[in-house]
């Protein structure tokens, strides 16, 4: 096969890496790191002390970055919080070993709002600098709480990174970055070695430049684990441009969707439903979620005194921000004074799960995945209906994916949203708008010359 066609058609830093020599990749790794450093997107940088390899994996040799609270056995693990500032974990999360017996490098852990319980990317307490700057716009912010992950991919300073997706954790900050977010049905991917936001909804996804690069990460990463009760048997295969597909807007919405996608989906034999909008779901998914996260965060971080700190003198009083610990009080109070509330959110969230159930059933949503301009730093954030949207498939499980595009030289992004288990048809469909929207990312690995 001739691979410069291939990538004129699908575009991916993954099967562009081979072309590099090793010393091409660590000159990259550590020239970018050096120019972005002052981004606040990573904790722990280990390009200095890379070992490449000689596997037969399309991973080989792919410079790659977890989240920080994704524990590695005998590299610094923060989970974004001053309490771990010098955790050393003593064993690996079960998909950091997958990545490692693909030959996939490691280059660091990546700057996370604390515990991945923040939205705002200003909340890594492990750390001084602890706000982390948008690439394309250093005042504008990233979100959270995959904050550093997503700058990184766009920064170039990474292939791709490992995120967790919670409530729109991954695909708001990749919205913001310019670039690709991947939430798969929730179980895929094992949780194995992840410190624990909420139970019910955390999910491990994945930020890259390119729909291949997500698909190419995530066969190997979707796996029936053993270490995790919640894992699933879901798998996906080579991605495709799919030739019919249902698409459904909300007529809230339609506005914010490019005229130009719209008249190439219907040139292409695709099919476009547009519906209201249940604006009272919408509404609910924005402000329930701490009633159902907060009293999850108080029993995983009970499970806490299992876990060794090396600085025995930190404890949580002075460990834990004072937004965690406020965070931590309501989640006690809802579980020990106020349980009936707590149910009524668990009923509302079936609601939720049986409306996008019915809406899935055979269509993909796609909607924006922001409407407003993004946020400067120092802005506080309010949630709409889009937010509320693009959080409903945290609530039922279901695959979503972030794809960026142009708009009057603006970084705008779109989102799809398909049933339990559709990854596959959520990723081929992605694959399609990516091709139609030809968003040009600044930092690609791909060269230039190849895709003229």
């Amino acid at each position: 096969m001739n691979l410069l066609f291939l990538k004129k058609i699908v575009k991916s830093n993954i099967l562009e890496i081979n072309k590099y020599t090793t010393e091409d990749i660590k000159n990259t790794i550590l020239s970018r790191y050096e120019k972005y450093k002052n981004l606040n997107s990573t904790i722990t940088f280990l390009g200095n002390n890379i070992n490449f390899n000689n596997k037969t994996n399309a991973l080989n040799n792919v410079p790659y970055s977890l989240k920080d609270i994704i524990i590695t056995e005998s590299i610094l693990t923060t989970a974004g919080s001053k309490y771990y500032s010098n955790f050393i974990p003593k064993y690996n999360a079960e998909l950091y070993d997958i990545l490692q017996n693909t030959g996939a490098v490691l280059i660091g852990k990546d700057s996370c709002d604390e515990f991945a319980s923040g939205g705002s990317g200003k909340e890594n307490f492990a750390i001084n600098e602890n706000v982390v700057k948008n690439f394309h716009n250093s005042l504008k912010t990233t979100a959270g709480s995959s904050s550093g992950s997503c700058n990184k991919v766009a920064s170039g300073e990474v292939v791709f990174a490992i995120t967790t997706d919670s409530i729109d954790s991954t695909r708001i900050p990749a919205a913001y970055c310019g670039i690709v977010g991947f939430k798969p049905t929730y179980g895929s991917i094992s949780r194995h070695g992840i410190f624990q936001f909420i139970s019910s909804m955390d999910t491990v996804g994945i930020a890259a430049q390119y729909v291949k690069d997500v698909e190419i990460v995530a066969k190997e990463l979707f796996k029936k684990s053993s270490k995790d009760f919640t894992s699933i048997e879901n798998s996906i295969s080579d991605i495709s441009k799919p030739e019919h597909v249902n698409f459904v807007i909300f007529n809230e919405f339609k506005q914010y969707i490019p005229s130009f996608l719209i008249d190439k989906l219907i040139e292409l034999g695709h099919n476009i439903e547009y519906i209201n909008l249940n604006k009272e779901i919408a509404e609910i998914s924005n402000h329930i979620y701490p009633i159902i996260a907060y009293p999850e965060m108080v029993l995983n971080h009970e499970l806490d005194t299992s876990i060794q700190v090396n600085d025995q003198n930190t404890n949580r009083n002075n460990g834990y921000s004072n937004k965690f610990k406020t965070r931590i009080i309501l989640g006690q109070y809802i579980i020990e004074k106020i349980p009936n509330i707590l149910e009524k959110a668990k009923k509302i969230r079936n609601l939720i799960k049986n409306y996008l159930d019915n809406i899935t059933t055979n269509k993909i949503i796609l909607t924006p995945s922001f409407i407003k301009e993004i946020p400067n730093i120092t802005d506080a954030t309010e949630n709409d209906l889009v937010d509320g949207v693009i959080k409903l498939c945290n609530y039922n499980g279901g695959p979503s994916i972030v794809l960026p595009y142009y708009e009057e030289n603006k970084i705008k992004s779109l989102c799809l949203i398909g049933k339990i288990k559709s990854d596959q048809e959520v990723l081929n469909t992605a694959l399609l708008l990516e091709e139609i929207l030809n968003f040009e990312q600044k930092n690609s690995w791909i060269r230039k010359e190849e895709v003229n």
